[in-house]
């Protein structure tokens, strides 16, 4: 036998003693509903414990007292223009004309990835890569070999300047990170895990400005990372070098991260290369 409610007890009472629990059961649930907590905005900053991108190299940078004074940029990228037609590339072109430019740089045990940005030999890749070494070898996409000269290394930023015995040589152009809109896809070029055969291509978007703890400027991206891409180059559908892949972040608080790659930005870029030593 089905059980069914009862409702003769219902349309016994009066209508205002109906309205009246309704009233009372209405107010119950909205108190029960409403939030006790509202929690805090969130933190536009990276916590900026430096993982370890490649197998070989420190886990950790040195605390430097000596903080560079980097260009501020945006958390969030304004507004641009839509790009003139022909002024993005197509993802094959994008990387085409970067590529003869990326370099396999071995320090040692460690390998990883540079880029030249100047004719008459000056490349850049990560400081973590090169390390204490004074020298390395970098080998060109034509299978042209160099030692190369580590003319510093500045490991509060994580960048280290090159130099290639060469002139002549293939040069990729430095971008401004400032252009990039909010979902724009950038690509990483460089010697993922080493695999014979040449450098590798990963594709992402770009998905905030961020600036760390050190004080560093940094292009946040989705583009998978993996051990021997530091050092490398993040690049725009322009061609163009945005920035110096860097770090990733596997686990803030306590929870686990998922595709949080950083770049350093190529506003650190352009003083550092000004630099002398």
């Amino acid at each position: 036998m089905r059980l069914m409610p009862s409702t003769r007890g219902w349309a016994a009472q009066p209508r205002a003693a109906c309205a009246a629990v309704g009233a009372a059961l209405l107010v119950a649930v909205a108190t029960a509903c409403s939030p006790t907590y509202t929690p805090p905005p969130p933190d536009p900053r990276v916590a900026l414990d430096v993982g370890q991108p490649n197998a070989h190299a420190s886990a950790a940078h040195p605390v430097d007292p000596r903080a560079p004074t980097p260009t501020s940029v945006p958390l969030v990228s304004p507004a641009t223009p839509t790009p003139a037609p022909g002024d993005m590339l197509s993802e094959p072109d994008a990387v085409a004309r970067v590529l003869p430019a990326v370099l396999r740089i071995v320090a040692d045990r460690s390998i990883g990835t540079g880029v030249i940005v100047s004719a008459d030999g000056v490349a850049i890749t990560a400081a973590h890569v090169v390390g204490d070494h004074k020298s390395v070898k970098a080998q060109l996409q034509d299978g042209r070999e160099f030692t190369a000269t580590v003319e510093w290394a500045d490991q509060w930023v994580d960048v280290a300047r090159l130099k290639l015995p060469a002139r002549g040589l293939p040069v990729a152009p430095l971008g401004d990170p400032a252009r990039l809109r909010l979902g724009e896809p950038l690509m990483a070029v460089g010697y993922a895990l080493d695999l014979p055969g040449g450098p590798s291509v990963t594709r992402g978007v770009f998905s905030a400005h961020r600036r760390g703890k050190r004080e560093v400027d940094y292009i946040q991206t989705d583009t998978a990372l993996n051990p021997g891409n530091s050092g490398g180059p993040l690049i725009s559908l322009r061609g163009e070098v945005i920035g110096i892949n860097s770090w990733l972040l596997r686990e803030r608080e306590g929870v686990t991260a998922r595709e949080v790659n950083f770049a350093v930005s190529g506003t650190e870029l352009r003083p550092l290369l000004a630099r002398n030593g």
